[in-house]
């Protein structure tokens, strides 16, 4: 998705997601009011077929359950409240009240009292004889104009509070792009859109984002091609369970140096960046922001904590196996100096022997700095 001469990338911090929910909740709800006016013209005819009956019932429908979702928390990462929103309007939460009953009863989940049925007997009331049989049916509810009135006037409502949070979200996520540093604008990822097709059709849209965030890969954008020094590192994380115990992870850790002379910090599991004037400060900072994301996800009440854990783009891997095997020849090289040295050393003690003792990387409480590279 080109822009230009750049690629439109997405703020994906607490403010932007809400800023992009919100965005996303004020199409909806202009989308309920059109439907709504339209649903209006339909009912304003004195004489209707029986065509245009239906299509106000459709509208009718589609409008209720949309405006609806709007206020279902556990759908998505905002919500309206019904409460704050309609609490000082005359009659505003009865007539609230009202809708969400008939969405719920008789449109999306149809057992209320406007779909009902019985299969009836016609019987002589003097003899009790049956004199035929059938159905008696009341499945439809005709919504009138005092109705279609009631709801554009929640809807208008609820679109000047979701106008208003798109506008104090935007004017926070411009502060936070603004205070960004070039090189961490450079890494956000890419807002592209990939059409889901049947198999995806299922999955909640945080998931599906996760499964296709290498799409920002399928892009060929130039970046990094002025490095002054890259080094791979592997951290532990060392988070207390609670119980009582602790979890370790190695986490690895790829810090580059820009022509400029800032250093980030690129956490490869979690796509999360750190930046500082020097390696200390920068992977300080990436410990900062792994604390805060973390803290986030458990505050979460979407509590989706596979959020957590996304792959950077691919060719920070690569080059973080690119220096981890240079470091790994490197080590092995003193390793065969030493062992070397050892030998030549017990040969001249035949009872001496040499103990190795291997440690996994894991149990290291300090980083372990694995290789730094000159790049000209």
């Amino acid at each position: 998705m080109e822009y230009g001469h750049t690629f439109p990338r997405a703020l994906k911090t607490h403010n932007g997601i809400r800023h992009a929910e919100w965005v996303l909740l004020v199409h909806d709800l202009q989308r309920c009011l059109d439907l709504v006016v339209l649903w209006k013209q339909f009912l304003s005819k004195n004489e209707r077929p029986r065509r245009d009956d239906l299509l106000a019932q459709c509208l009718f429908r589609d409008a209720v359950v949309s405006f609806m979702s709007c206020f279902d928390k556990d759908k998505g990462p905002v919500s309206l409240d019904a409460q704050s929103l309609y609490a000082s309007l005359n009659g505003g939460l009865t007539a609230f009240q009202w809708f969400l009953d008939v969405r719920n009863q008789s449109i999306a989940h149809r057992y209320g009292p406007h779909r009902m049925a019985h299969t009836v007997a016609i019987v002589d009331e003097d003899t009790g004889g049956l004199l035929g049989n059938g159905t008696a049916i009341y499945s439809t509810y005709v919504p009138t104009k005092d109705d279609s009135n009631a709801l554009e006037i929640l809807i208008q409502v609820a679109i000047k509070h979701a106008r208003d949070e798109v506008a104090d979200l935007s004017l926070k996520c411009n502060a936070e792009m603004e205070a960004m540093h070039p090189s961490e604008r450079l890494r956000l990822e890419i807002a592209s859109y990939r059409v889901p097709d049947d198999r995806s059709l299922r999955l909640g849209r945080r998931k599906y984002q996760n499964i296709h965030r290498q799409i920002r890969s399928d892009v060929d954008i130039p970046s990094h091609e002025t490095l002054k020094e890259t080094r791979a590192s592997i951290f532990k994380l060392d988070v207390p369970t609670q119980d009582g115990g602790e979890i370790l992870a190695g986490m690895e850790v790829l810090v580059v140096r820009e022509a400029d002379g800032t250093w980030c910090a690129i956490s490869l599991e979690l796509d999360l960046q750190g930046y500082g004037t020097d390696r200390e400060s920068a992977c300080a900072d990436l410990v900062a922001a792994t604390e805060t994301q973390f803290e986030f996800a458990i505050n979460d009440e979407q509590g989706d904590f596979e959020q957590l854990f996304f792959a950077t783009e691919r060719q920070y891997f690569e080059m973080f196996n690119t220096h981890r095997r240079a470091a790994t020849l490197v080590q092995f090289k003193k390793l065969a100096d030493e062992l070397q040295r050892m030998s030549e050393s017990l040969a001249t003690e035949p009872n001496a022997r040499l103990a190795i003792r291997l440690r996994a990387i894991e149990e290291s409480n300090a980083a372990t700095d694995m290789v730094g590279s000159e790049h000209g």
